[in-house]
């Protein structure tokens, strides 16, 4: 097949040298029809690939073929798609020798997907995965080049083909390049890579078991080069790294390794980077001496912005950490898709007394029983001293030592999803910590000229920091295997950029899920009440989900009454029928608090399950002067009508750390910054803040102080009491019955209708076919519904027959209401009502 299709380039370049136009079109048969010497046209049958895959050639993925030069990736697709060709586009192919070149590939490559002997239609394209299309799809083209015989020649940048055989061997150098990658790469995944190969599966050209290694290796090669850019995660199983920092405001950068008394020079590349022909192991301390005049060890060092380990804190070295160490058992773990999901909310240095990432795998139990799906985390990147609520991060690619470190966070996400639990993190990347930030020391990290509440803004405009940050959510998706993640207060995230971050971010999280195999979600915290967060691409960021604190509002001043600050605009039950039916209460409205107009209407088409709703979570309990509960405050009965609220509104509920069984212990705001000058600032701005809104200074918890830490820990021992495990009860016969009843989990805004009365204090909220009430007054109400209506939750018996009151308990029932003795015909027909006590809900199965 070779020989006759030099002959035809070397003819068609003989002929242009004598400046005589050769003409060539394509026949509907196949063949090509060139023009000979003699002016007529001769018809050359088109080859057919043979039969079986010729030893010693590369093997291809289907699509990956020649489409024509673009600048800098010769021959390549363009990033993200797949360029049509010409006859795709409506226009004939001609025919010539890279066309012909075009039909064999696509012959070539449908042998590794085990195809029949006959040639593909020349009018298919094949899709091919976006990771395995881009830099592994080159490594592939370039192994197949480098493997043919020498003289059929290449394109030059100019695109025009040169006509000069090249002599034996002209391609040695570039296999020799590709055969010391392909030895690394087979090094780093022998053995297999099981979670690319599983990811391969169901990828086009993947059927076969050879197919689905060789896709798997090309995944795997692309994801590990992808995400390790820095020091601190070894890029494959068991190998050492060589360091590699970005300091582009360093004027020289050296390396020193463990307690080594000469530090070792490193070498300035392209865009910033620092490099040094330096192997260190796993578990080797390290750290960085920026604009150092002496290499005597002297000087203080710096930790790597991309560490995964700070054994000593976040002042001190770094240490290297191998993450494919750890030997996984959720290879068939399936993800957990946040549409009908509940999630769960948890500090790790309160969950448990010991608080730890170990000790709270001893509490996953727990959560299984109760009915959980996701276990959402507060944040575990590292920051400055011992305790902390973890968004005073200044290393986000560690995990916090005083947690157990990443080895001990892995260990949790296994063990989670041995349970089924799904595990979403919080992770910031709006801001850094005041203590331990060394970032703006090697590079631009840092907005100059913009500010949030909490320091100056993340500079994302960036190219490369806008990479530190994709490569951050990566590494939690891929090496420590998260099946989400929670972005902090993304409104404080300032970009100017054509793609905002977030929507990047959505892509690249969009592309992994599919080369994972598994659901990947992003929920975002945002103040800005805009649905475009979520809103699919390209006219929104094609996030998963955002918080919806406008129904946490609503529902927190109807249970408590409280309506100063920003709840005075939710003053009416109106608020909470109305978030409960369109999404956001402020779409558009003015805001009291805010003193303008505030967010944006929700479209009726987008689901409802992309709002995820509280009752309480960590800001609006920790933010609270004293950090003070509902149960603080509020009877049994009371969080009994709270949790039928939370667990039957549209959207995806969320619980905070013991919310499930009301615990009495508060949740308060801790820091522990060594430094004593940063600690009192802290303490004193918090108790000034509070005594401004009229608080006594000294009810204010002082943050500084270790036994503010320990307030806040969950005691577990409340669990034996009767009435913790009653209102436990409750949560987990909710929980059941929004997966036995699709109602639900119905994610249509127009299944949803609600109802209420500012006198009565009553709110109704209709779902489908059932019916939800709560008497929030203080007197009974009457609750009309059908004849053959059925009773399937009472928080509070009433007037249901052969069932009694329990103080706010759940009495799971099925009432047919037309033997309630209390149950009076109305007059508008077959109708009947009975009465419900106050501070107590009911759901209603209606006729």
């Amino acid at each position: 097949m070779d020989r006759p299709r030099r002959r035809l380039r070397g003819a068609d370049a003989r002929a242009r040298r004598r400046g005589v136009r050769r003409r060539a079109s394509r026949r509907p048969g196949g063949g090509i029809r060139r023009a000979h010497r003699s002016g007529r046209l001769v018809e050359r049958p088109r080859r057919q690939a043979p039969p079986t895959h010729r030893p010693g050639r590369a093997r291809r993925l289907p699509g990956q073929r020649a489409v024509g030069d673009e600048p800098g990736r010769p021959r390549q697709p363009a990033r993200g798609r797949l360029r049509r060709t010409a006859t795709d586009a409506g226009h004939p192919r001609r025919g010539s020798t890279a066309g012909h070149r075009r039909v064999r590939r696509r012959e070539a490559a449908g042998h590794l997907a085990g195809a029949a002997t006959a040639p593909r239609p020349a009018r298919a394209v094949h899709a091919v995965h976006p990771l395995l299309r881009r830099r592994s799809c080159c490594r592939a083209r370039h192994r197949v080049r480098s493997r043919r015989s020498a003289g059929r020649g290449d394109a030059p940048a100019g695109g025009a083909r040169r006509t000069r055989r090249r002599p034996v061997g002209g391609h040695r150098a570039a296999a020799t390049r590709w055969t010391r990658r392909r030895r690394h790469n087979r090094a780093s995944l022998r053995g297999g890579c099981p979670l690319a190969e599983r990811a391969a599966r169901g990828l086009p050209g993947c059927a076969s078991r050879h197919g689905r290694r060789l896709a798997g290796r090309l995944l795997a090669g692309r994801l590990l080069a992808g995400r390790l850019r820095g020091v601190g995660g070894a890029g494959s199983p068991g190998a050492v790294v060589r360091p590699r920092v970005w300091a582009p405001l360093a004027s020289s950068v050296a390396l020193r390794v463990g307690g080594a008394s000469v530090d070792q020079p490193m070498q300035p590349s392209e865009g910033g980077w620092w490099r040094a022909d330096v192997h260190l192991e796993v578990d080797t301390a390290y750290g960085f001496v920026l604009d150092g005049t002496a290499l005597d060890g002297t000087e203080p060092a710096l930790p790597d912005p991309r560490s995964r380990r700070q054994p000593d804190g976040v002042h001190g070295l770094s240490a290297v950490f191998d993450a494919h160490e750890f030997e996984w058992t959720d290879a068939d773990w399936p993800g957990r898709e946040l549409d009908g999901s509940v999630i769960y909310e948890l500090h790790i240095g309160t969950f448990t007394p010991d608080g730890t990432l170990d000790s709270a795998i001893e509490r996953l139990d727990h959560l299984v029983d109760l009915g959980i799906d996701l276990v959402e985390v507060l944040p575990v990147n590292d920051f400055n001293g011992v305790w902390n609520w973890g968004y005073d991060g200044v290393l986000w690619y560690a995990v916090h030592e005083a947690y157990g470190g990443p080895a001990a966070y892995q260990r949790f996400v296994d063990a989670a999803h041995a349970r089924g639990l799904g595990v979403v993190q919080d992770v910031v990347y709006n801001h850094l910590g005041p203590s331990g930030n060394y970032l703006p020391r090697f590079g631009p990290y840092l907005h100059t000229e913009s500010s949030n509440t909490w320091g100056s803004s993340v500079n994302v405009e960036d190219a490369d920091v806008r990479r530190y940050i994709l490569d951050n959510a990566a590494m939690w998706f891929e090496d420590y295997h998260v099946d989400g993640l929670r972005l902090d207060a993304v409104h404080a995230i300032v970009d100017t950029s054509p793609v905002h971050i977030l929507e990047d971010l959505g892509a690249q999280t969009d592309e992994r899920s599919a080369a994972l195999g598994r659901p990947l979600t992003l929920i975002a915290e945002s103040d800005l009440n805009d649905p475009k967060l979520i809103t699919p691409r390209p006219t929104g960021y094609g996030l998963t989900a955002q918080w919806d604190d406008d129904w946490h509002h609503a529902v927190h001043v109807a249970l408590t009454g409280e309506t100063s600050g920003y709840y005075e605009d939710f003053a009416s039950l109106g608020a909470l029928a109305k978030v409960s039916t369109v999404g956001f209460f402020h779409d558009g409205t003015f805001s009291t608090f805010r003193g303008r107009d505030h967010g944006f209407p929700v479209p009726r088409d987008l689901p409802t399950w992309r709002f995820v709703t509280f009752a309480q979570d960590h800001d609006q309990i920790g933010n609270r002067a004293a950090g003070d509960r509902l149960s603080q405050s509020l009877s049994p009965d009371r969080l009994a009508v709270a949790a039928v609220l939370t667990l039957t509104a549209p959207f995806t509920p969320m619980l905070f750390m013991g919310e499930e069984w009301g615990a009495s212990t508060p949740w308060q705001f801790f820091t522990s910054h060594p430094e004593a000058d940063l600690g009192l600032a802290v303490a004193e701005g918090r108790i000034t803040e509070f005594a401004r809104m009229g608080w006594d200074p000294a009810l204010v918890p002082n943050p500084q102080n270790p036994a503010t830490f320990q307030h806040s820990k969950l005691d577990w021992a409340e669990l034996d009491g009767s009435e913790h495990a009653r209102l436990r009860d409750l949560y987990r016969t909710l929980i059941a019955l929004r997966r036995e009843r699709p109602e639900l989990t119905d994610a249509s805004f127009s299944e949803v209708a609600a109802s209420y009365d500012d006198d009565a204090h009553w709110f109704r909220l209709d779902r489908g076919g059932l019916s939800v009430v709560a008497n929030l007054g203080a007197a009974p109400i009457a609750v009309e519904c059908g004849t053959a209506s059925v009773v399937l939750l009472a928080t509070d018996a009433g007037g249901a027959p052969e069932t009694s009151p329990r103080d706010g308990a759940a009495v799971l029932v099925r009432v047919d209401l037309t033997a309630a003795p209390n149950a009076t015909p109305t007059t508008d027909g077959p109708r009947r009502s009975f009465s419900l006590p106050p501070d107590s809900a009911v759901i209603i199965e209606r006729a």
